[in-house]
């Protein structure tokens, strides 16, 4: 595996976020992070459902294989430095339900969890400011 395609909600400010934040990190595995909302997307993934995609997290490796939800999580840990070691433990049979069970309440809740992070940004209150 040489590269992960991480393709992500863009108009979540949760997505956004955690997309900034693994941006941010040591990566062993590179990634790329594609909009679900962007039409190349849908271009390079054409087998991909695009109503699923911005349910919740997909991320592809350039060897195709595909992962959803808890599983892109995970993977995504694994192409960091400092996180490879948690998405060991969080794939093993103890930790995967509670990992997945984790990534359900957050995708289930994330456009709130976006209000919340919203309200709280440096944009809100810059928007304030200019209004």
């Amino acid at each position: 595996m040489k590269k992960l395609h991480v393709l992500y909600d863009a108009r979540c400010e949760m997505c956004r976020s955690c997309t900034r934040w693994l941006m941010k990190q040591e990566q062993l595995v590179p990634l790329e992070f594609i909009p679900a909302q962007n039409f190349s997307a849908l271009a390079r993934f054409p087998d991909l459902d695009r109503r699923e995609l911005l349910d919740e997290l997909h991320v592809v490796a350039d060897s195709g294989a595909l992962y959803r939800g808890s599983d892109a999580w995970i993977i995504c840990l694994y192409a960091l430095k400092e996180y490879r070691g948690w998405s060991h433990r969080l794939a093993s049979p103890t930790l995967r339900p509670f990992a997945q069970k984790i990534c359900e309440m957050v995708s289930e809740n994330r456009l709130t969890l976006s209000d919340m992070l919203w309200w709280s940004s440096d944009e809100h209150l810059l928007q304030e400011v200019e209004a």
